[in-house]
């Protein structure tokens, strides 16, 4: 792994990541504190909330991994052009994807249920997004991971 990222070409594609990553975080906050100067993040609900602010907010929770989706195949489309090796891009579009689907489910939820999808969302969908995310990125490291390297042997 540090034989990995002492490359050149690693490293790089690591710098373009994060300042995608940043990008795609910061864009909607500003965007959001733009419309709605101290506007609270959390889902509009009553009585006065009105159909053109629920479909903003659900804008908002897609817009992050959609601009890092569109970002990321810039930057790959730019390595491919240059002939430079762009695995780690793809790696982490892979979870990019993953995050816009778990931002997705997380919508249509909030659509279906309404706030009582709060406790779900915490204790089942959250944790199950991350276990899949932590075995994605264990799937990415480079040669063979070995969780538990343990022989059974089953009668005589």
């Amino acid at each position: 792994l540090l034989a990995m990222l002492a490359r050149p070409v690693v490293q790089q594609q690591l710098l373009v990541i994060l300042a995608i990553l940043l990008v795609a975080w910061t864009l909607p906050e500003i965007l959001r504190r733009r419309r709605r100067p101290g506007g609270a993040g959390r889902y509009p609900q009553g009585e006065g909330v009105s159909l053109r602010q629920r479909v903003a907010w659900f804008a908002h929770l897609l817009l992050a991994p959609i601009v890092a989706l569109v970002l990321l195949a810039l930057a790959s489309r730019l390595y491919a052009l240059r002939g430079l090796p762009d695995g780690l891009l793809a790696d982490v579009t892979i979870l990019v994807w993953m995050w816009l689907a778990y931002r997705g489910l997380v919508v249509v939820l909030y659509i279906l249920f309404g706030e009582a999808v709060r406790p779900y969302r915490r204790w089942i969908v959250t944790p199950a997004f991350v276990i899949l995310v932590i075995a994605q990125a264990i799937n990415m490291l480079p040669g063979t991971v070995t969780l538990v390297d343990a022989t059974i042997r089953l009668g005589t």
